[in-house]
């Protein structure tokens, strides 16, 4: 047992020195790396491994983005406020600080995510979205045991993919936001959360109301 635990170091140690390198090369260049022989090269890994552990540009890059959302993650869960948060604080504070992460790579951010488009599942988004639907997943058991989100038997089973396209589309708002410290995508995370919640159990027009008087001025000034 201790010999299959030590063999597992070195790629654990590969892996993050892999992650760290790309992190560096993106927010440097906001773009990826032409070939992972390039990276490899650049980053000073040895090119066997690295491509054992990631064979394509694509695996790599699934990678990196799934390790943000996981990185941001296990950072709030491990806040002591963290158990007392409602269902609802709990994503805001999930993408309050997930946007704060991915600020060292917002020209690699808006260069990728513009090109699959709010609506695309490229293959290195895969990991990404099925790690933010494992987070979601266990903020709306909470919030169901808590009575924020209502049951609604099979159609509960939306609720990840609902909140997983509002991620993408404020990711979208996110690449289009030129106001000051980025304060228009805060109040667009916080009234898209509101609305969201409110749409999960009675009575949401006043949350859609507020959204839409916060959406349409922007529009019209356009």
């Amino acid at each position: 047992m201790a010999e299959d635990v030590n063999d597992a170091k070195p790629d654990a140690a590969l892996r993050e020195k892999a992650l760290g390198a790309f992190g560096a090369h993106v927010k440097e260049r906001g773009a990826r790396p032409e070939s992972i022989a390039q990276f490899c090269r650049d980053g000073e890994i040895p090119e066997s491994a690295g491509q054992t552990a990631f064979p394509t540009l694509d695996a790599l890059e699934s990678a990196f983005w799934s390790e943000l959302v996981e990185r941001v993650a296990d950072a709030i869960a491990a806040g002591a406020e963290w158990p007392t948060f409602t269902a609802r604080q709990q994503l805001l504070t999930f993408l309050f600080t997930f946007f704060e992460e991915a600020l060292p790579y917002r020209a690699f951010l808006d260069s990728r995510f513009g090109e699959s488009g709010a609506l695309g599942r490229p293959e290195w988004l895969e990991s990404f979205e099925a790690r933010y639907e494992d987070f979601v997943a266990g903020v709306i058991a909470q919030g169901e045991a808590g009575g924020e989100i209502a049951d609604r038997g099979c159609f509960a089973r939306l609720y990840p993919v609902s909140f997983y396209q509002l991620f993408r589309a404020t990711i979208d708002f996110h690449r289009k936001d030129e106001s000051a410290k980025f304060e228009r995508t805060d109040a667009y995370i916080e009234k898209t959360v509101n609305l969201a919640f409110e749409l999960l159990r009675p009575n949401a027009f006043h949350a859609a109301l507020d959204l839409l008087r916060f959406i349409l001025p922007a529009r019209g000034q356009a």
